[in-house]
């Protein structure tokens, strides 16, 4: 579970964060939207984010385009332990039922 006070603001730069960028100024058809989403997940995609299923509870958020860095402890156990000790971003990508996709991917620290 990530708790909201250990969560640190997006602002490592990189090609994936124009594209939450862009996708939060979005305004237009649920068409539009959605077809901006897809993109959106295939950017990430290509950038080797791995997806996640989880709740609001477990990622602190369930906004889609929503995203944010987390330091991940090296004490980590369950699914995020294969980034111990690195910082990540998480990303809610997609609703899917009465769950949540989550995209994330370990980023470079010397650039946030």
């Amino acid at each position: 579970m990530i708790k909201k006070k250990d969560i640190i603001k997006d602002t490592f730069v990189d090609a994936v964060l124009k594209v939450l960028r862009e996708f939060k100024k979005q305004r237009g058809t649920r068409e539009q939207k959605n077809a901006f989403q897809e993109r959106l997940i295939e950017t990430l995609k290509a950038h080797g984010y791995e997806s996640f299923m989880g709740t609001e509870i477990e990622f602190a958020t369930s906004q889609i385009g929503k995203s944010y860095l987390f330091n991940v402890p090296k004490s980590r156990h369950g699914p995020l332990s294969k980034f111990k000790g690195k910082q990540i971003r998480v990303v809610c990508a997609e609703r899917v039922g009465s769950k949540v996709r989550y995209m994330i991917a370990s980023v470079d620290n010397a650039g946030a």
